[in-house]
């Protein structure tokens, strides 16, 4: 198993777990919920670890909810600027969320959460791609959101960092902060977005540096 592009993340983990070891596909086709939340279960039954999604399309029919009881990174393969080789393609029509990380209850002091190398693409039907409550200190790389409600969703969330992220063709905005502090966003790209690129409606000392 390699990443196209070089990740700390998933080079540093001392456990990694496959998608695909758990039944995922990967083709576009098959429901592949089950299999990526049971890679996820197992990585943090085993304190923590890297979830990885080699090449393919996984598509998903409900919210991944992301454990924070331990460090948990979820890895695909960048291959570039434009668009990650990995995507998750969430499906559902109810306007959940595709990824959800919500700290506001059991969070473990020790934990961290990563993202590297995924396209998640809400398919226009989606509500955001990736729904960040209470949480800081959460890391974003090559990570590239398309076609939800919004691209990520950020609430009463402090220092987090995103970097090298696209934010594409929301339904209304690409990041929408609510209540969030010192989130930093360097070398990021919104566009395609009819509502907002960035919608801060409460927040503070929120940076963005580089190219948008």
């Amino acid at each position: 198993m390699t990443t196209t592009q070089s990740s700390s993340f998933y080079n540093n983990s001392p456990s990694v777990f496959p998608v695909t070891d758990y039944g995922a596909l990967g083709d576009g086709a098959n429901d592949d919920t089950a299999a990526v939340n049971l890679a996820i279960v197992a990585a943090i039954a085993a304190g923590g670890g890297t979830v990885f999604f080699p090449r393919g399309v996984y598509k998903c029919t409900s919210t991944i909810s992301l454990p924070v009881t331990a460090t948990l990174a979820l890895v695909g393969e960048a291959a570039g600027w434009h668009r990650p080789i990995s995507q998750v393609q969430f499906t559902q029509t109810d306007g959940t969320s595709g990824f959800k990380l919500d700290g506001s209850v059991g969070r473990s002091v020790e934990s961290s959460f990563f993202m590297y190398g995924l396209y998640i693409n809400g398919n226009n039907s989606l509500g955001p791609c990736f729904e960040m409550i209470s949480y800081s200190w959460a890391t974003f790389e090559h990570v590239m959101t398309d076609r939800g409600s919004y691209g990520m969703k950020i609430s009463s969330s402090y220092i987090n960092r995103f970097e090298n992220c696209k934010f594409y063709r929301a339904v209304n905005d690409g990041v929408y902060i609510n209540a969030g502090n010192e989130n930093n966003f360097t070398d990021c790209h919104v566009t395609g977005c009819p509502g907002y690129g960035v919608n801060i409606v409460d927040g503070n000392i929120n940076i963005f540096t580089g190219d948008y």
